[in-house]
């Protein structure tokens, strides 16, 4: 979670957008960066649909919810294209349901999941875990389990990371460590 203290009714956005990145103006520079790189690859991206930042705890319940699933990537890709195209506050009990009803799934048994606790120390604990290992940002990067790239880099910053993990696991096979 990006927002782990985000309350579970979410914030204004441009509230959001003026404490993250010091005014809109600066915001508006950095979403012009996302969204020429999300047409290059045909994700058109309508940051100003969005009235809301959501807090997210309920839709990773969902997320977890549809991986026991088997769609669990179908529901990402879901929540992101609600949030980023579409501007719907993925927060929102009733956004949450609709979504999940859209990926096949029974909206009783979603809103009865989504009314109750179950999933939440999962989300707190993977979100724990996740901070303690360094990522603060999204895209985050993992590799080999000790090194962390956190936010967004240039491709050549990910490509040495890239080079140096292969590197080291090399190195620890050479040494039947690995």
């Amino acid at each position: 979670m990006l927002n782990p203290s985000m309350p579970k009714e979410g914030i204004p956005h441009e509230i959001y957008m003026t404490r993250r990145f010091g005014g809109p103006g600066r915001a508006r520079r950095a979403y012009n960066a996302v969204e020429d790189v999300g047409l290059s690859a045909e994700i058109d991206f309508s940051f100003d649909n969005i009235s809301r930042t959501p807090s997210s705890v309920d839709s990773h319940r969902l997320v977890l919810y549809a991986e026991a699933r088997g769609k669990g990537g179908a529901a990402i890709e879901a929540l992101f294209y609600s949030y980023f195209v579409n501007g719907k506050d993925i927060g929102n009990f009733d956004v949450l349901v609709d979504i999940s009803e859209k990926l096949g799934f029974e909206s009783e048994e979603v809103a009865e999941l989504l009314s109750g606790e179950e999933g939440l120390e999962e989300i707190h604990e993977s979100n724990h875990l996740a901070h303690a290992q360094g990522i603060s940002g999204v895209p985050a990067f993992v590799f080999n389990e000790n090194m962390v790239l956190s936010g967004g880099y240039p491709s050549n910053i990910l490509t040495r990371m890239i080079d140096t993990a292969f590197q080291e696991r090399q190195l620890e096979r050479e040494m039947g460590l690995g």
